[in-house]
């Protein structure tokens, strides 16, 4: 098996909702909450972590 290294900084993802989910609500906080990772750096560490 060969494993190719994981560019995250290329690689992009979605969060696919759909507007009548059950799940749609919580969108705002989830939003604040990955800035909040990514502003206190802690997204980061999880990244440099799997380098």
């Amino acid at each position: 098996m060969i494993q190719l290294p994981n560019v995250l900084e290329s690689t992009s993802l979605n969060l696919c909702i759909g507007k009548s989910s059950a799940y749609a609500s919580i969108l705002p906080a989830f939003d604040t909450a990955l800035k909040a990772l990514i502003n206190g750096g802690e997204l980061e560490k999880i990244h440099a972590a799997y380098r």
